[in-house]
């Protein structure tokens, strides 16, 4: 279907993706990647128009978003995990006549090896997956924040409330494995903004410069409370939900 696709766009659902207007770059591109519930009505000159791929999580129903088909797509693409007896009914009423892969999400071995307790989003799973498949030369990416690693761009622009947002995936070390995945292309590789700050903070050099105007005080405080409360997590995880509550007192169950 791709036969031939030199360039890709990989278009994220962060709220920052409205701040610029990169629908005629969207649309210039060989394919165009988007994801679960991104639409273009109204908003072509920000995101552009068309639809090549959408990557879509296997738990989209009727009954949870319009039908895939209203993105007229060419193709749906389902990364899952490896579970047994699993009923794809309802997402493959969602997909309708659209034609849809669904397959087990990548081993990550070409990128950068970091702990981590939860899987890599979509995005990642789709990064990783096409530049391995495809003979891309350049690559436009925007949409990518990681819910705020990037100092901007917490939300969804689709306006989700859902306080659970982002608790499935180990978000900063995913955004390094991101980056990683990105350092390894060996093509032309262009983003707006706020994907920048993301490669320059999780990038080779380990960290954003001091002068970068995207990482302010608040956004590496917050970020810092955050790698706190996934060392936590972790820790919890290792030890079966159960932490110490102080000298000569018995563990509690989380």
């Amino acid at each position: 279907m791709f036969r031939g696709a030199r360039s890709l766009a990989l278009v994220g659902n962060s709220d920052t993706i409205l701040e610029h207007a990169s629908g005629a770059r969207i649309d210039a591109c060989d394919v165009v990647v988007r994801f679960n519930k991104a639409y273009v009505e109204g908003i072509e000159d920000k995101v552009g128009s068309r639809t090549d791929i959408l990557v879509a999580n296997r738990t989209y129903s009727l009954a949870k978003a319009p039908p895939a088909a209203t993105l007229r797509p060419r193709c749906v693409l389902s990364f899952v995990e490896p579970l047994h007896d699993v009923d794809y009914t309802a997402f493959l009423e969602w997909t309708g006549e659209v034609p849809t892969l669904v397959t087990l999400a990548p081993d990550l071995l070409q990128s950068v090896h970091v702990e981590r307790t939860r899987p890599v989003t979509m995005g990642t799973a789709a990064l990783y997956t096409l530049l391995n498949l495809f003979a891309f030369e350049r690559v436009f990416l925007t949409g990518f924040t990681f819910y705020g690693a990037a100092g901007s761009g917490q939300g969804v622009y689709w306006k989700d409330d859902r306080k659970s947002r982002g608790m499935f995936h180990d978000l900063e070390p995913e955004a390094r494995i991101f980056v990683s995945i990105l350092e390894r292309f060996a093509g032309t590789v262009e983003a707006t903004p706020e994907v920048e700050s993301l490669r320059a903070r999780y990038g080779s050099a380990g960290r954003a410069s001091s002068g970068s105007s995207t990482a302010g005080l608040e956004a590496r405080l917050g970020w810092r409370l955050i790698r706190w409360g996934m060392k936590l997590r972790q820790r919890a995880e290792r030890t079966g939900g159960r932490l110490g509550t102080g000298p000569g007192e018995p563990a509690k169950k989380r």
